[in-house]
């Protein structure tokens, strides 16, 4: 084994300075260091924040000075998006060897690693950097449910990834994953026009049927199977593993926002209803038409588009589920009639027969019962793992009248018309000239068996066409895989060929270094106590410049202390100036109050005052009116008998003179 210290190795225009517990042969032997041995080795070169996380753990498996501050967050590791920029070569978790990137999507990202504890190529699952407590409560529930489903023998009887260790990394939750192959949704794009073999479209589909079979028994939710989520792990088999958990959940524990990607969402996503197991036979019936079509089923325009899209293809959904949605009002009017928000779409316009451009019934049957509006009446996995479609021998879905039959196209992969081809494995796109060999003598063989009394003789002549067109079509393959394998092999000899280059670049280094050694020992027998007591001083100084740095540390420490209760004491501060405010706020307040009501009080105490001086201006008044009335009265009465006085005097002067 070797343990090599390559300074200032140029890759990608930086140094490099690497250690490896591997050996440059892979050899089974590994040996770890200690973080004090790495820090005796890097130490100059290393940040204080790599110290700290060397501090964290017990044992190096890897170790790069690789990556350097270069992004716009946590402390340039991560990029505008809040995802973690990974180097090549460079380490994670001081374990695993960043070789590529082989994933990215808005939740994180897929690497490439080399795992040198184990020696063994993995694949590690970055997630975005958790910048709230909810997005954080997200990625955590992403791992428990990775992990609920794992279990012994989960990923060989229920095609579950296996999760090999899941850590925390420079503030982002990171898992290990077993390094798979390709995705359904790259194979799809591989095939093209041409469609996939029937044969490996029922095994993948058995595959997935036997994950559901177990999240169904955990009572788990997937909530985003589609064939991005399915992986390959053996082209040549069939055998898929079905990943990302970021949507999953318990039946019993509903979020308030469930993920997923749109085409493949189940209709009670969008009604508001409560959700069980049957979203993911939805999703999966989107997803094995995909795989027959090669495109999406529902091509909705967004998410508004989405279940008119689905109701032109199914027709409109029971009355009962319409009225008793809970968001049924942004899809449906009162009297049950569909919004068209984006373009026009008219319930059942469209077959599913003629979008899943089939008339295999039991095909067809198969897809519509994952389709079903009500969840309730959907397949269950186990249902749909009987369904006679699984059970048949694979047979071309795509089928025409017998006059159709004669405009099949070159190249075509399936066999059309009421005579269909035998059930034949799958050449993978990846798989060696041997196996493709091996493949082309198994097509040979079912030709000689007796296919031909299940065949119409008018037929004939057809089928025979379609054989020499598909042995040319594997033909072409067959010569483009040999390129292929010629190009790798090439790759392959010219890597050699540098890794022995580097191993002689080594060796030489080695040699100069040995040379070195040798070369200083000689000096140092040669040394003159003056020089032994240099030595020491050298020592001495390195001693005080490790302490001032512990001081330097501690003074960090301490400062960030004192920073803290300063922040503290401000806050504290703050609250009680706060309370002050709100204090005086109140008093003044109360004051304004009761001046006001002193002010009212005052003004109806005038008012009534006011009133009363009216009042009694009034009463005056009327006395004064009362006496004057009265001493009108009285001083008629008084002249009344003044007048009568002298009547009576005139009259008794009158008749006194008359006497």
């Amino acid at each position: 084994m070797e343990i090599s210290r390559a300074g200032e190795a140029r890759s990608n225009g930086e140094s490099c300075t690497t250690w490896s517990a591997l050996s440059s042969a892979r050899t089974s032997s590994i040996r770890s260091k200690s973080p004090q041995a790495i820090l005796a080795l890097f130490g100059p070169q290393m940040t204080h924040r790599e110290k700290l996380e060397l501090a964290a753990i017990q044992e190096v498996w890897y170790f790069a000075l690789r990556n350097r501050s270069r992004g716009p967050n946590n402390d340039g590791y991560d990029d505008h998006e809040h995802h973690y920029i990974p180097v090549q070569h460079e380490h994670l978790h001081y374990r695993y060897e960043v070789l590529k990137k082989i994933g990215y999507g808005g939740q994180g990202q897929v690497i490439r690693c080399l795992d040198h504890m184990r020696n063994t190529l993995v694949a590690v699952k970055i997630l975005v950097s958790p910048l709230s407590s909810k997005r954080d409560k997200f990625q955590r529930m992403e791992i428990k449910m990775a992990l609920a489903l794992q279990g012994e023998g989960s990923d060989e009887d229920y095609n579950v990834v296996k999760v090999l260790k899941y850590f925390d990394f420079r503030g982002h939750h990171c898992i290990v994953l077993e390094l798979l192959k390709e995705s359904l949704h790259d194979v799809i794009k591989e095939a093209g026009l041409r469609q996939l073999h029937m044969g490996m479209v029922k095994t993948y589909t058995r595959g997935i049927l036997k994950f559901l079979c177990h999240t169904k028994a955990r009572s788990i939710i997937h909530a985003d199977i589609k064939p991005e989520n399915v992986l390959i792990k053996d082209t040549v088999t069939g055998t898929i593993r079905v990943t990302d958990f970021g949507t999953s959940f318990f039946v019993k524990s509903q979020p308030l926002y469930v993920g997923g990607t749109r085409p493949f969402q189940s209709p009670e996503v969008l009604l508001g209803y409560r959700l069980t197991c049957a979203v993911d036979m939805w999703a999966l019936g989107c997803t094995v038409a995909e795989l027959v079509t090669g495109r999406e089923l529902f091509q909705s325009d967004s998410c508004d588009d989405h279940l008119p899209c689905c109701m032109e293809i199914l027709g409109l959904p029971p009355r009962c589920m319409m009225d008793a949605a809970p968001d049924g009002m942004h899809y449906f009017d009162r009297v049950g009639m569909m919004f068209c928000p984006v373009k026009r779409r008219v319930p059942g316009s469209l077959s599913l027969h003629g979008a899943l451009n089939s008339h295999d019934p039991e095909f067809v049957d198969f897809v519509s019962s994952c389709l079903r509006w009500d969840p309730d009446c959907r397949m269950t996995p186990a249902q749909a793992l009987g369904h006679s479609w699984l059970r048949t021998a694979a047979t071309s879905t795509t089928s025409t009248t017998s006059n159709a039959t004669t405009t099949a196209t070159p190249g075509s992969v399936q066999c059309f018309g009421a005579a269909e081809r035998r059930a034949e494995p799958a050449l993978p796109p990846s798989s060696a000239l041997a196996q493709a060999s091996k493949w082309l003598t198994v097509v040979v063989e079912e030709e000689e068996t007796p296919v031909e009394e299940l065949l119409v003789q008018e037929e004939e002549t057809l089928v025979e066409e379609l054989v020499v067109q598909e042995e040319k079509t594997l033909v072409e393959e067959l010569v483009v895989q040999e390129e292929e394998t010629l190009v790798e092999e090439l790759v392959v000899q010219e890597e050699e060929t540098l890794v022995e280059e580097l191993v002689v670049q080594e060796e030489e280094s080695l040699v100069e270094e040995l040379v070195v050694q040798e070369e200083e020992t000689l000096v140092e027998e040669l040394v003159v106590p003056e020089e032994e007591t240099l030595v020491e001083e050298l020592v001495v100084q390195e001693e005080e410049t490790l302490v001032e740095e512990l001081v330097v540390q501690e003074e960090e420490t301490l400062v960030e202390e004192l920073v803290v209760q300063e922040e503290e004491t401000l806050i504290e501060e703050l609250v009680v100036q706060e309370e002050e405010i709100l204090v005086e706020d109140l008093v003044v307040q109360e004051e304004e109050t009761l001046v006001e009501e002193m002010v009212v009080q005052v003004e109806e105490t005038l008012v009534e005052k006011m009133v009363e001086k009216e009042m009694t201006r009034t009463e005056d008044q009327v006395m004064v009116m009362q006496e004057e009335k009265r001493k009108r009265g009285r001083l008629a009465r008084i002249a009344r008998t003044i007048r009568s006085l002298l009547r009576r005097v005139l009259l008794c002067g009158g008749r006194s003179t008359t006497q």
